[in-house]
């Protein structure tokens, strides 16, 4: 779904078509805190800007909804 935000001068933000799988964000997530341990079964990665950065939500957030 595009997202456009004051004439294309404003979030650079996409949206995926369906969350990360958990492998997937258990993998981002050990990578960008240095923590093996950590899994990303409490998150819900569903999107990224421009530069790749992820957008990611509590699963608990998630299931309120």
């Amino acid at each position: 779904m595009p997202f456009d935000y004051d004439g294309g001068e404003g979030i650079d933000f996409e949206s995926f078509d369906a969350f990360l799988s958990a492998e997937d964000t258990t993998d981002w997530l050990r990578a960008w805190t240095d923590n093996a341990e950590l899994t990303g079964s409490n998150f819900r990665v569903f999107g990224q800007n421009g530069s790749g950065g992820y957008l990611a939500a509590a699963a608990q957030a998630c299931a309120a909804r």
